[in-house]
Formats: structure tokens, sequence, C-alpha cells
């Protein structure tokens, strides 16, 4: 069974939840949400941005670090952004809404295609930067 609380970080009662992919090599190896080099410049985006890193909630759709950082045997789109995804990649975003379900964030913002696919089924997160 995953210990699924290690890759996540912050209050139920968190206005804002950030969605990342899945943990990296550095997450997945000490045991935390957002912890590597891209969790240290979530927070320093976060913070020019006038925004307590506590004040969030951390998660990620994957709550397993993927072999060589590879997603693509469970989610992955064609050039026309058709998704392929398998019943792990299911699993893991049920899993996530009843989650999302559970907090009380009015704010919810992926950090990828990945996760903007897992929250809106739309594709092409590049697209809708400031959306």
């Amino acid at each position: 069974m995953l210990d699924i609380a290690r890759f996540i970080e912050g209050d139920l009662n968190a206005p804002i939840v950030l969605i990342g992919e899945a943990p990296g090599e550095v997450e997945a190896a000490a045991g935390g949400a957002f912890i590597g080099p891209a969790g240290e410049l979530l927070t320093q985006l976060l913070t020019s941005a006038g925004i307590n890193r506590s004040r969030c909630r951390l998660d990620n759709v994957f709550q397993f670090h993927p072999a060589g950082n590879n997603l693509s045997p469970y989610i992955s789109f064609s050039s026309k952004g058709v998704a392929r995804i398998s019943s792990i990649y299911e699993q893991q975003v049920d899993a996530l809404r009843r989650r999302l379900s559970a907090t009380s964030a009015k704010v919810f913002i992926p950090l990828g295609n990945i996760s903007l696919y897992a929250l809106t089924g739309i594709h092409g997160i590049l697209k809708r930067r400031g959306s």
C-alpha cells in the first residue's frame, strides 16, 4: 500500500491547492512534497507572488515516482492532443478527486499538462497560462 501522505503537504483548509504531476526523484528518496529543485522554484515563485507556501496544499496526480520520470506508460497525448490513458492513471485521478473534494480550497492550480488534464480534461497548458 502506498504511503500517499508523504507526497502531500498542507492543511485541508488551505485556500489554494497546487497539483503537480508526480513526485520527483528527490521527493521519492526523502519522502516529501515539492522538496526538490522544482519545489524550491515553486516556493520562490509563490513568495514573489505574495503567497506563503504554508497557506497552500500541495498534491500530485500520481502518488509515486515513475521509473525514469516517465509518465507515458500511464498517460500520453497524440500530436492532436488525444489522450491515451491507462487504468493506473484512472485510479490515481479518482483518488486525487476524492482528496480534492475533502478540501475547502477555492483555487486549484495545475502545475503541468497532466495535472491540467486530470482536473479539466483539457490538454495544452502552455495555451492556458494565466487563465
